[in-house]
């Protein structure tokens, strides 16, 4: 490797900027065209994310979610109830989210935002049950969560504002759910790995690896890396991801060009709650290594995490998973699993 840092330069672009700075230096398509191995992926009842949907709401599986239904035909303005609960009452009670029925439309949206209502019909106030992304991420008690709840009716209460207030969960339960949650990610939150080992003493040249992930029909671009890109809106932007573990772990096309990039492996992976229909882009991913293998060789490991399978075995355990997800309220790739993990 040369003594300049490949890191020198590189900045934030968008997708065609990226595109235009790999085509300068590489080819923009592969010497054959194997997309069909991953063909397409059809996934059953399931709901792409609609940007353009008319209500935003909290999600039951992620939140505790409080309603207050005030008597029908009154409005409130946003401005007052905002201030109702504001800095003081989430430092005492933890960070909420307010939800707000538009007293115009009738949709329910985010009760403060740029082009939010101004008066509301209704309001919702939620906190997370349990924030897994959060190293720090508190374990509220029933007492915490019948602490929130009485200090919105008191809140209530005290500007005259009657109301009914029905949470979704009592609080036990809420505390219940936090103490499950908590203890969740441990178990599903897992990275499927499938891996092409270079042969011993011959790594992976740069020009090879970039014309067979171009065969396969992956696309370059962010992270540096290799995607299959997941056009449905369900689940992640991308089915699965490749990468290298060898530094700096990512594929930058300049030093590709200039024959400076060879790999000890070829990193296959994805988030498997994050990912819509986890068993069948496994099996879709397998077929990818080992066309990999057949144009490079080397050796195909397979991995959940760190642990090694044979490929039934990482099947059978992928798709155990997926049905606890599922069952638990985060049906891979769903909008709840990806707030979630």
């Amino acid at each position: 490797m040369s003594d300049q840092d490949p890191l020198d330069g590189l900045y934030l672009s968008t997708s065609s900027q990226s595109q235009a700075r790999a085509e300068a230096v590489l080819p923009a398509q592969g010497s054959e065209d194997v997309s069909h191995l991953l063909g397409t992926i059809t996934i059953p009842n399931a709901t792409a994310r609609d940007e353009e949907r008319d209500n935003y709401l909290p999600e039951e599986a992620t939140d505790w979610i409080v309603d207050v239904q005030f008597p029908e035909g009154n409005e409130f303005e946003v401005k007052r109830l905002a201030q109702l609960f504001d800095k003081s009452f989430r430092e005492e009670h933890g960070g909420l989210t307010l939800y707000g029925k538009d007293a115009k439309t009738g949709f329910w949206t985010y009760l403060i935002s740029a082009d939010g209502p101004t008066s509301v019909t209704g309001l919702k106030i939620s906190w997370d049950y349990y924030s897994a992304w959060n190293d720090d991420a508190e374990v509220a008690t029933a007492q915490k969560y019948q602490a929130r709840l009485q200090a919105i009716e008191s809140v209530l209460q005290a500007n005259s504002i009657k109301a009914v207030v029905q949470p979704n969960r009592t609080t036990e339960d809420a505390a219940a759910r936090t103490l499950f949650l908590s203890n969740l990610p441990e178990q599903v939150d897992r990275t499927v790995v499938f891996a092409v080992v270079a042969p011993e003493g011959k790594p992976f040249e740069g020009r090879k690896i970039w014309d067979v992930m171009l065969c396969l029909g992956l696309t370059w671009g962010d992270m540096d890396c290799f995607h299959w890109i997941n056009p449905t809106g369900i689940g992640d932007d991308y089915y699965f991801s490749v990468e290298t573990s060898t530094p700096p772990g990512y594929f930058l096309p300049e030093e590709i060009a200039m024959g400076r990039v060879h790999t000890q492996d070829l990193v296959f992976l994805f988030s498997l709650p994050r990912t819509a229909a986890p068993s069948v882009v496994a099996a879709r991913m397998r077929k990818a290594v080992e066309y990999v293998q057949s144009r490079l060789g080397g050796e195909i490991v397979y991995m959940i995490d760190d642990e090694q399978y044979e490929f039934d075995s990482a099947i059978q355990e992928i798709g155990g998973i997926e049905a606890e997800l599922t069952e638990h309220g985060f049906p891979p790739g769903s909008d709840a699993a990806l707030r979630f993990f």
